[in-house]
């Protein structure tokens, strides 16, 4: 199935049923049709007259701008990727903009089944031949539940059973990717989303998608081992974030074992522990 899902990063590219496809000279965007409404394809046309309305900024710095944006009465997240200079331009002559990248990988987990915000449009723009700048908009989750707000849900809950299925959910999700030659390249704790479902059970989910990684063939267990350990060293920082004293080996196994259960790879327990301690 790797192979498979390499070719999908041309899938993304090719106008058809699902996608608009826009292409000149100075600029290229990728519309999912079902998303397909006047304001969002005026966006696209003209992005930069759109940033006022982004509101609230959750990020603004030299190389991203980042809020939320109401379009055709429906929220999305906006996301500007900056320019970072010339040497940065350069190198992009010869990589995918890290725009068209993200979208590639929202398309990348959905085949996979892994729960992200899908990608509704992008546009990457050029100037003289370089990467000028480049805009991600994507679906926005005004529920999802704030990461330390969960956690301690998680950390008081008296029976594990919260516990157990997130960490078995999680472990399950990064199997999956792994064995499919996806890396997240960034998975912590505010990178998993949360949401509450109808009954009071959660449902969970990744984004922030910027660092995946893709190849043809499953992920090596180095890069295995320093996703997974991301993973529990994040979830021990929270928890003594919020005065809770974790077991190192108790973790470990908390989510090696949905993984490696999913997986049929089950990482070296030592490599984890060295790695992890790397983190404090």
């Amino acid at each position: 199935m790797c192979s498979e899902l390499y070719l999908i990063k041309d899938k993304c590219f090719e106008d058809g049923d699902e996608f608009s496809v826009f292409k000149t000279t100075l600029s290229c965007s990728i519309l999912r049709k079902k998303y397909s409404a006047p304001e969002l394809l005026r966006v696209l046309n003209n992005p930069s007259a759109f940033l006022s309305r982004v509101s609230p900024v959750l990020k603004d710095s030299s190389t991203t701008f980042a809020g939320l944006i109401r379009l055709d009465g429906h929220d999305f997240f906006l996301k500007k990727y900056n320019n970072k200079g010339f040497c940065h331009s350069l190198r992009y002559l010869f990589r995918i903009p890290r725009p068209l990248k993200a979208f590639r990988n929202s398309c990348l987990f959905n085949s996979c089944e892994i729960p992200v915000p899908e990608a509704a449009a992008v546009l990457c723009r050029w100037k003289a031949g370089l990467l000028q700048d480049g805009y991600l908009i994507s679906e926005f989750y005004g529920d999802s539940i704030p990461t330390l707000d969960f956690h301690k849900i998680l950390h008081n809950d008296s029976t594990s059973f919260i516990r157990n299925e997130f960490a078995a959910t999680v472990g399950s999700y990064l199997a999956r990717l792994h064995e499919n030659g996806i890396a997240h390249g960034d998975l912590k704790m505010s990178n998993i989303f949360v949401r509450k479902k109808d009954g009071g059970s959660f449902s969970y989910g990744l984004w922030d998608l910027d660092s995946a990684r893709i190849q043809k063939r499953p992920i090596s267990e180095k890069s295995r081992i320093r996703e997974l350990s991301r993973v529990i060293s994040s979830f021990m920082e929270i928890g003594s974030r919020l005065g809770v004293k974790s077991n190192l080996d108790e973790c470990i196994t908390l989510f090696s074992q949905p993984y490696s259960d999913k997986s049929g790879t089950a990482l070296p327990r030592n490599a984890l522990i060295k790695r992890i301690e790397n983190f404090f």
